[in-house]
């Protein structure tokens, strides 16, 4: 029904009289106390779709909550703002249990989602919760085919997440699943090795003799099996790798020196023998 909203405001002892909006509504009421509501029915096809604004009071708080119905009797609610200051989407009483000033919250029975996006390219950035997606979780991402990075004051970038997956700190083109241009500091590193340097140990291993390892050395500027330092400072090191090598060079010296030690007790008995021969022909 179409009617005009005659609004009268008393400030001190003067009346004023304002005309305002000529509105259509299927319901407007506005006496004081909850269940207050402004209606809209788009369509009274099957059991009905629309929209309206209504008031409540659960309770501690009151709320504005804009509600919709979709092929349904009965109104569910698409945004609340409680007098709180806190907002909504899909829940009646957004979660603040620990007294934030405003609180957002977005719900849904299995499944949510908070898109922020742009037209130009198409960038979507998501924050998502799900209950059975590959177990119950927690997401942030993209939804769109593009980097997810990580910011600081703004325009400071420090972490990137590129879509093939690696992962740059410092760096926003990182080549590997993880790089860091700066400095590591952590209490422990566990490295999964598909190998070991004890093949040193095998009966077969040909161990090089100490005269052409010293050769090698006077040759070339560094030990046989072990990277250069033009090559380090080139190509960097594989920190897995470069351990086996050291290991490799570890447990050669040590089979150096049981051959040496070999070598020193057999003199000694030598040794021996002739001090003893020295003294039974005196």
């Amino acid at each position: 029904m179409r009617f005009v909203i005659l609004l009268s405001i008393f400030l001190g002892l003067t009346f004023y009289t304002v005309n305002a909006q000529t509105l259509n509504f299927d319901q407007l009421n506005s006496t004081v106390g909850s269940g207050r509501a402004i209606s809209f029915t788009t369509s009274s096809w099957g059991n009905g779709f629309g929209h309206r604004l209504i008031n409540g009071d659960p309770g501690e708080f009151t709320t504005l909550n804009l509600q919709y119905r979709h092929n349904a009797s009965v109104w569910t609610d698409a945004m609340v703002v409680t007098s709180l200051g806190n907002i909504g989407f899909g829940t009646s009483n957004p979660h603040n249990p620990q007294g934030w000033g405003k609180a957002i919250e977005v719900s849904s029975i299995s499944s949510s989602k908070f898109l922020v996006s742009t037209v130009t390219n198409t960038v979507r950035l998501g924050f998502y919760a799900h209950s059975n997606w590959n177990g119950p979780r927690g997401i942030i991402g993209t939804e769109s085919n593009h980097d997810l990075s990580f910011h600081t004051n703004y325009s400071e970038e420090h972490i990137r997440i590129k879509t093939n997956g690696n992962v740059g700190i410092g760096t926003s083109s990182p080549t590997n699943k993880l790089e860091v241009n700066g400095t590591i500091k952590t209490k422990e590193v566990n490295v999964t090795a598909t190998g070991w340097a004890d093949y040193v140990f095998e009966p077969d291993y040909q161990l090089i003799p100490l005269s052409e390892v010293e050769a090698f050395i006077f040759n070339n500027g560094h030990l046989p099996n072990i990277p250069t330092e033009k090559e380090v400072f080139e190509q960097g090191v594989n920190l897995l790798e470069m351990n086996i090598k050291l290991l490799e060079k570890i447990e050669e010296l040590t089979l150096y020196i049981i051959e040496l030690k070999g070598q020193y007790d057999e003199q000694d008995r030598k040794i021996n023998q002739i001090q003893i021969k020295l003294q039974n022909e005196k």
